[in-house]
């Protein structure tokens, strides 16, 4: 190497900041390589990341998109706002309608995170995006990842089984609509809690608890 004035390719590999052999063709290659070869935050596994610049209308403008975010915020709205008032109105006319009310909106729950099991099961994370305040990077974002489908399905079985146990423990006296309605919306401040991808939101829920 001092006669040649070179340096061997095994030399050049092991002086400090020189790199190896090929790197530049693999950088090239690698910065040419979608969003989601790169293992990148995207959005519901589109390959896209949410930028500012871009706005986040085009970011959520995929149909998929759109189908995975009506999942998983049906998943959450559903005892939320259609268990809590259907619970709390049919009970007016009779406690076997609030019964039926709690257990039709729980299994509606229920089965959408089933549905998604194939997905996660594959080791396929579905995260999707709605923007609430984008200048300030502020959105409503929900991840389903392995943990969280265990514990989402956990909670709306568990759901499942104190709302037909309840039916049968309540006593004549006791209020089927109150009792009915706080375990919706405490049913879907859990499932909040589990599917928030930011600390605000998983804030918002972990509150709606007590």
């Amino acid at each position: 190497a001092g006669n040649s004035g070179q340096l061997t390719q095994a030399q050049q590999a092991d002086l400090p900041g020189v790199p190896p052999e090929g790197y530049a063709d693999r950088v090239s290659e690698w910065t040419r390589r979608p969003a989601a070869s790169l293992h990148a935050p995207t959005i519901a596994g589109s390959g896209r990341i949410p930028s500012r610049r871009r706005g986040w209308r085009a970011a959520i403008a995929s149909p998929r998109i759109t189908c995975l975010m009506s999942v998983l915020l049906a998943v959450i709205v559903l005892p939320l706002v259609a268990g809590t008032a259907l619970t709390w109105l049919l009970s007016r006319r009779s406690r076997a309608a609030a019964v039926g009310a709690a257990l039709a909106v729980t299994l509606a729950s229920w089965g959408l995170i089933v549905v998604q099991a194939p997905d996660v099961w594959a080791g396929r994370a579905l995260v999707a995006f709605l923007p609430w305040v984008p200048d300030l990077g502020l959105n409503v974002a929900l991840r389903m990842d392995g943990l969280a489908w265990l514990f989402a399905a956990l909670i709306t079985f568990v759901g499942l089984l104190i709302v037909v146990y309840a039916a049968y423990y309540l006593g004549p006296d006791d209020p089927p609509g109150k009792f009915y309605a706080v375990l919706m919306l405490f049913m879907a401040a859990m499932l909040g809690v589990v599917l928030s991808d930011n600390l605000l939101l998983l804030a918002v829920f972990w509150e709606l608890t007590s």
